[in-house]
């Protein structure tokens, strides 16, 4: 009787377990779908430096956050696409002409590992834009200002219709994109006017032109006063 009283005990216990919430380990699942395994990533999105490659997995059960390893590096993935087959895509950076191993982990589960190489870096043969040349600056008078007039010359070897200019005007001598007075950008044709309050004739002022064309840039300085 005892016997049959213990092997009740701990059929009822197992029963209970089992339909408490409890999981098995093979209810939870993370499949990779790309990259593939030994993939060459085609569907990698090429950068200035590095190629942007979208992740694919497929969870299984009710995971709610997911880790990204690439060669022991973890990524903590908080904003995924999730697309009509429901895979999750998350992209990510990676450098040309690597080999890398990456699997998705989870607080539940971890997926497999999968290897990929990234391919070789296509050479650029855009055209760097040609430095500017400054023509005299023209003043005009306001009240307590003085708006300068600048024109340039320049141009892009690859006569693509992409080059812009960036000008930013200080009159402090280490003047860049970040330490400046005033602004003007995506210009398409080579001129510009700032309106400079208490301009002083006798000091100098820095104008700062970037030439641009999405792909390669080029930068001049030109030092000026009125008198």
């Amino acid at each position: 009787m005892k016997k049959l009283m213990i092997c009740f005990i701990g059929l009822s216990f197992f029963i209970h377990y089992s339909c408490s919430g409890g999981f098995e380990a093979s209810e939870f699942a993370i499949n990779l779908e790309y990259p593939d395994p030994d993939s060459n990533c085609e569907e990698g999105v090429p950068n200035d430096n590095t190629i942007t490659i979208p992740f694919k997995w497929k969870p299984q059960g009710d995971i709610a956050s997911f880790t990204l390893v690439i060669n022991d590096d973890q990524i903590q993935i908080t904003d995924f696409e999730t697309d009509e087959e429901g895979f999750n895509i998350f992209n990510h950076d990676v450098n040309f002409n690597a080999a890398y191993e990456w699997q998705i982990n989870s607080t539940q589960i971890d997926s497999e590992k999968r290897n990929f190489r990234t391919p070789i870096a296509e050479e650029n043969n855009n055209n760097v834009p040609l430095a500017v040349f400054f023509n005299e600056q023209e003043f005009t008078p306001g009240t307590n200002s003085m708006d300068v007039k600048f024109e340039w010359e320049g141009g892009d070897l690859d006569n693509d219709g992409n080059l812009k200019y960036d000008a930013y005007w200080s009159p402090e001598e280490d003047i860049s994109t970040t330490n400046n007075s005033g602004m003007s950008i995506d210009l398409t044709s080579p001129t510009v006017t700032f309106t400079i309050l208490n301009f002083d004739p006798n000091k100098d002022y820095y104008l700062l032109v970037i030439s641009k064309d999405g792909e390669n840039s080029a930068s001049s300085i030109l030092k000026f006063r009125q008198f």
